[in-house]
């Protein structure tokens, strides 16, 4: 009795760290560890096992286990094994269960894993944790050792546990593809010639990089680049400093009048965008050049792509452009095509954080009308 309430009491140790939040890779890790306190073994395998397209992955707690060696011969045996056949052949079977409660000793000892796997190893017993199980698929938990087979309790343990270990690997799994969302989002973002500034605190978490290269423009005696201007931290905290605006009130955010700051003939705006919480802010940015397309030609561009770089520098999209200057947005494609390599760079955000870095840019006076 004492060895099981000792081994319940580490289990409820366990559950804070597994719900900790974590995506895919860190869960796999750190539930294998866990396990391998939990029970005493010689090897806990977290795989997930791809039987359409003869894929195997998975991680394992034993510093022993040559993963670079053992791996493959696992692979190709993976048809063999007791517990992953059983847990195909019955997806709704959420059991622990060992070796020997799907197969017999002799059986067992006729397959390749066992010959080519396991006893090579010295670890003939497993128990098997079932995540998810259907016929071209299976993903679960393996815990090995070799001195004596798995008693009734510690299946019984580890099935006590088996709903945390899947609310927490579906955490995971949503976690990882967030985090995905994200990254796609910001990619994006930063393509899409956003100037966009995530605020927390005053501190800017996030920004692409249209809009760090016009808070280096009109702010360039700014020390930390964590930190929003001055100026600007104290007009972001001014707006909800009276009862004329609640936070949450998307309405009253628009109608606010935007921060502006003039700097080398352009005209920086700053619109403020309301988080889901009172700290949490959005910063639209938005410059107004007061220069000719002319000025460009510096650059070494013809006066069609001077006209072309000018409206690229403020923001517009191919199709844009293209009404503006009236023209086809493959000819637009076209000249700034040539405008990137006059430029020397590849892409429309590194062409416009160079046009806005120009000093003859900055420093014009006159430029295209705002549509």
């Amino acid at each position: 009795m004492s060895t099981s309430i000792a081994r319940v009491n580490i289990l409820l140790e366990l559950l804070p760290e597994l719900y900790t939040p974590a995506d895919s890779k860190e869960f796999s890790h750190r539930l294998v560890s866990l396990i391998a306190r939990l029970v005493p073994c010689w090897n806990v395998g977290f795989n997930e096992i791809d039987f359409l397209r003869g894929r195997t992955t998975g991680v394992v707690s034993s510093v022993d286990f040559d993963m670079e060696r053992w791996g493959p011969i696992f692979e190709a045996n993976v048809n063999d094994h007791p517990l992953i056949k059983h847990y195909q052949k019955n997806p709704g079977d959420t059991r622990v269960l060992r070796f020997c409660d799907v197969t017999t000793t002799a059986e067992f000892h006729h397959t390749g894993i066992y010959n080519e796997f396991f006893r090579p190893l010295g670890r003939p017993y497993q128990m098997g944790l079932s995540l998810r199980a259907r016929p071209q698929c299976v993903i679960g938990v393996g815990v090995s050792r070799g001195e004596k087979d798995f008693s009734d309790e510690e299946c019984r343990l580890l099935e006590a546990l088996r709903p945390h270990v899947l609310r927490a690997y579906q955490n995971s799994k949503a976690l990882t593809r967030q985090r995905e969302i994200l990254k796609a989002c910001r990619h994006a973002l930063d393509r899409s010639n956003a100037a966009l500034v995530a605020v927390e605190n005053g501190h800017a978490t996030l920004a692409t990089p249209r809009a760090k290269g016009l808070l280096r423009k009109y702010f360039p005696k700014q020390g930390s680049r964590k930190l929003l201007p001055e100026e600007l931290r104290q007009w972001v905290s001014l707006q909800f400093s009276g009862p004329r605006m609640s936070h949450s009130n998307a309405k009253d955010c628009a109608a606010l009048p935007p921060f502006e700051i003039h700097h080398q003939g352009g005209k920086l705006s700053v619109s403020l965008l309301p988080g889901r919480h009172p700290d949490e802010h959005l910063l639209h940015l938005d410059e107004q050049m007061e220069h000719s397309a002319g000025q460009l030609q510096s650059l070494g561009l013809t006066t069609r792509e001077a006209e072309v770089a000018a409206w690229l520098a403020r923001g517009k999209s191919n199709p844009e452009i293209a009404i503006i200057l009236g023209m086809k947005a493959r000819t637009v494609e076209k000249h700034l095509e040539h405008i990137y390599v006059k430029l020397g760079v590849e892409n429309r955000l590194a062409a416009t954080l160079q046009i806005l870095q120009n000093p003859s840019h900055e420093g014009a006076d006159s430029g295209p009308d705002s549509p």
